[in-house]
């Protein structure tokens, strides 16, 4: 029974498409990041407002890319440049 879910688990959820973000863009929404409540329940939403072209989802996708990428650099798996 195992087998049979971790199987079809795979095949239903494909890997988000990446999505291509501008200098511009990735300064808007670092300044964004600076200046809105991380903790905020419509975080995504308000940074989408400041970023024409890119959904919520788009946003989290890339605020999580972002958290990951700074704990690899902390961790000291990603030398810094």
């Amino acid at each position: 029974m195992e087998q049979i879910i971790s199987s079809s688990h795979h095949d239903h959820h494909p890997q988000p498409e990446k999505i291509d973000w501008s200098r511009e863009e990735n300064k808007v929404f670092e300044n964004a990041l600076v200046v809105l409540d991380h903790d905020s329940s419509d975080l995504f939403e308000q940074i989408a407002v400041r970023v024409p072209g890119k959904t919520p989802s788009q946003i989290q996708t890339h605020y999580n890319d972002l958290i990951e990428d700074i704990q690899m650099i902390e961790s000291d798996l990603v030398p810094l440049p």
